[in-house]
């Protein structure tokens, strides 16, 4: 099941997929979105923020309707698991993860979208991030982690 939830202010993606769990995707906190983890896993893409694809627009309701709708679309893309892997890492914070303070060798992975996996003993309230590419399909093909 996708389902994408709109509450007052609130903005997320969940979705359950054959029991896995419910996991939750957050791309747009800038005053319509929820930063807290909610799900069993979830995932912050570009630290669950400013979305690459969204780096060009100026008109500003513009840029966080274009924030926001890229959850689908990421979902979309994770579907077609041959061309597009979305590969997050567990991390406590995106400025951690960026630094590179949270190696895939050394922490929790998971693959973002339809194929991702509920991790058995994983924390509550764990936090998995990535980061996508401007233009579809979106994913680092390559497993990059932190720029």
């Amino acid at each position: 099941m996708l389902m994408v939830w709109h509450g007052g202010s609130r903005e997320l993606l969940t979705w359950k997929i054959f029991r896995r769990g419910a996991n939750t995707m957050h791309e747009q906190q800038q005053g319509y979105g929820i930063y807290d983890p909610l799900g069993d896993i979830d995932f912050y893409p570009n630290g669950g923020a400013k979305q690459p694809q969204c780096e060009s627009v100026e008109d500003s309701s513009e840029y966080i309707s274009c924030n926001h709708d890229a959850a689908p679309y990421f979902f979309l893309q994770s579907i077609n698991t041959t061309q597009c892997l979305f590969r997050s890492v567990q991390c406590p914070i995106y400025d951690d993860f960026l630094d590179g303070q949270c190696p895939p060798d050394s922490s929790a992975t998971d693959l973002m979208g339809l194929p991702a996996q509920k991790i058995p003993c994983l924390a509550p309230k764990s936090k998995f991030y990535l980061r996508t590419m401007e233009d579809s399909p979106y994913c680092l093909q390559d497993g990059d982690g932190p720029a």
